[in-house]
């Protein structure tokens, strides 16, 4: 199914509406009403942590049990491991405040459930 492609001065119609319905309706099929869709997939047993080139502000993160300590890492062995906070649900921690972190630099997210990188803040 193709979307429209959106010029400057279109009006949606109806139609066009419809179509960005069923668009969402068949995601919405194949990712099913999970609790957490974020754009980074939850961590599989078999690889360690999550890893970001950094480009936004705000780490947004969910630790779930087993997790219970989540931190940030420099796979280069750097700079010092950043300690995330823990509370309920999702939580934020902003990038800027980690002194070794730059934009461009891979770093690395461990014990978490899932994180994505994102420009606000929750």
């Amino acid at each position: 199914m193709a979307l429209k492609h959106w010029q400057h001065g279109d009006y949606p119609t109806a139609a066009d509406f419809n179509a960005i319905k069923a668009a969402l309706d068949a995601l919405y099929a194949q990712t099913g009403s999970a609790e957490v869709n974020a754009a980074v997939c939850y961590r599989r047993e078999t690889v360690q942590g999550f890893y970001f080139v950094h480009k936004l502000t705000y780490l947004i993160y969910l630790i779930q049990a087993p997790e219970t300590d989540g931190s940030i890492e420099d796979p280069a062995g750097v700079g010092e491991t950043v300690s995330l906070p823990t509370g309920a649900g999702f939580l934020y921690y902003d990038l800027s405040s980690v002194e070794w972190l730059f934009p461009g630099k891979i770093y690395q997210v461990q014990g978490v459930t899932t994180c994505i990188e994102d420009m606000v803040s929750l």
